[in-house]
């Protein structure tokens, strides 16, 4: 059986990387396109940045699965 496919959902790939000095990170839907992207000094507050690009993420593509 194959599962109904909503039109209006869409999976995005995550990915992050946090450094020394700084966090980036980048959401690609399926195709592999970027469809969003930030880079910031996280001065020592690593998973708060994290957290905030995520929020930001899913804010910016609200009913996707992350």
């Amino acid at each position: 059986m194959v599962p109904d496919i909503d039109p209006m959902r869409t999976d995005l790939d995550i990915g992050v990387d946090v450094g020394s000095t700084t966090v980036k990170a980048v959401a690609m839907d399926p195709s592999g396109s970027v469809v969003w992207k930030d880079y910031r000094r996280h001065g020592a507050r690593q998973a708060e940045c994290v957290r905030e690009f995520l929020a930001r993420i899913e804010e910016a593509h609200a009913g996707a699965t992350l």
